[in-house]
């Protein structure tokens, strides 16, 4: 039996309470999934807080908003709104 003390990091105990398991393919590409939106988030500069979808919207949106200002197209409402205005003034453009 060991008698000495020795210091204990918290992540050591973490580490020891919680056994190493494998993660599911489903677990791994979810993982990844999510971390590429976040690094498309910054890179969008919106936020990446919440759910990896929650994220993507957000990133489609400002998308779809930088369009509608090259265009000159309000940028108002909600990313559908704002982008069937921009697919009829592309209508508009070419006559159909």
């Amino acid at each position: 039996m060991r008698t000495d003390t020795a210091s204990v990091e918290p992540n050591d105990v973490a580490e020891q309470e919680t056994p190493e398991r494998e993660f599911s393919t489903l677990e791994i590409l979810e993982r990844r999934n999510h971390a590429d939106a976040i690094k498309r988030a910054q890179r969008a500069e919106v936020s990446s807080e919440g759910s990896t979808i929650d994220t993507l919207e957000r990133i489609n949106h400002a998308d779809i908003v930088k369009r509608a200002q090259r265009l000159g197209i309000s940028t108002e409402g909600s990313t559908i709104e704002i982008f069937e205005r921009i697919n009829s003034k592309e209508m508009e453009k070419y006559k159909y």
